[in-house]
């Protein structure tokens, strides 16, 4: 178990998934990754974290799980990373879930990295009664800071703010953030909840690819943002650092950058494909990545029931890749 002390370990400022990259042979392209990371880290960003959670079972399968984030953890080792690596640990049931933390906190151990968490509750946890059983024995697995992630699989209820606020206190070097997303319409009031509970709670992270923010947070208080959009993290963080300073809606730099930000997002509305974008994570934006120089292709990976692995190219008209290049340009983003 990671012996570092973590109790006061401050997680903010924008965590962006890193989009899995995947090789010609539908394997997973472990130096791509890792130059992913390096984009993300020199943003200023406070964490990067990988992998999906829709991706985990099939990589975990594959052994990728483990080697891509030791090949990550490796990067970290060798210095001049800033951010905080943060492996998501979750799984159809508890004893899966508690594998991959044990696994994630050896591969930390080995190299004395900056490091967390990100755990949502099990598939099969349909209760607050299950979800406190998994997340206090998770907490006996490692001394890692864990961010707990409150959307769930499917139909599954999301857990009660009392169990995260009463998770915060019984463990307050294991939790105390989360990462509060739901198309719901009781999200807002259930981050106003969580922040009423401050100190207990230490902080809330804004999801739903962080189409939320601008509201809450320079309204309700959250301090980070996880989503799936890698190649915006310089965005993301700029957002942070102006709500940070205080800036709000009516501040025409924050309103820009979020604007800018949404621009680049709508690129997954104007150019779906369905079977071959992995909805609108994926598709466009790996284009965006690419024309930034950290990709080297497009690819997304599918594995049939028998374990057949095959990879599709996400591939647009020149007109497409002219509207995307001006999108990067009236954005900011800059090559790689």
């Amino acid at each position: 178990m990671v012996k570092a002390l973590v109790a006061a370990v401050v997680l903010k400022g924008a965590y962006p998934l890193l989009v899995t990259p995947y090789t010609e042979k539908a394997e997973l392209d472990h130096e791509i990754l890792v130059r992913e990371a390096e984009y993300v880290d020199a943003q200023g960003v406070g964490g990067v974290i990988w992998p999906t959670a829709n991706e985990i079972n099939i990589l975990d399968e594959l052994g990728e799980y483990e080697s891509g984030l030791t090949a990550l953890a490796d990067r970290w080792a060798k210095g001049g990373m800033k951010s905080r690596l943060t492996a998501v640990c979750c799984g159809t049931n508890s004893a899966t879930a508690l594998k991959r933390v044990e696994l994630w906190d050896a591969i930390v151990s080995k190299r004395g990295i900056s490091a967390a968490i990100l755990a949502r509750p099990p598939d099969d946890a349909k209760t607050d009664a299950a979800m406190e059983a998994h997340y206090r024995l998770l907490a006996t697995k490692t001394s890692l800071p864990v961010i707990i992630q409150t959307f769930c699989k499917g139909s599954n209820p999301q857990p009660s703010v009392d169990l995260l606020v009463r998770l915060s206190r019984d463990f307050p070097n294991t939790y105390g953030y989360f990462k509060e997303e739901s198309n719901r319409s009781d999200v807002n009031d259930r981050i106003a909840a969580m922040m009423a509970a401050k100190p207990v709670v230490k902080g809330v992270f804004s999801g739903w690819g962080a189409t939320q923010f601008l509201y809450q947070g320079p309204r309700l208080g959250t301090t980070g943002i996880i989503t799936q959009r890698p190649m915006y993290a310089g965005l993301l963080q700029k957002m942070l650092d102006l709500t940070a300073a205080g800036k709000t809606a009516a501040d025409p730099e924050l309103a820009d950058t979020f604007g800018r930000y949404l621009v680049m997002v709508n690129l997954g509305e104007v150019f779906k494909s369905p079977g071959t974008d992995g909805g609108s994570m994926r598709g466009p934006h790996l284009v965006v990545f690419k024309r930034l120089g950290v990709l080297r292709n497009t690819l997304t990976r599918t594995v049939d029931k028998n374990g057949r692995k095959s990879v599709t190219s996400f591939d647009l008209p020149p007109k497409a890749i002219e509207e995307i290049d001006a999108r990067i340009k009236s954005a900011g983003l800059q090559a790689w």
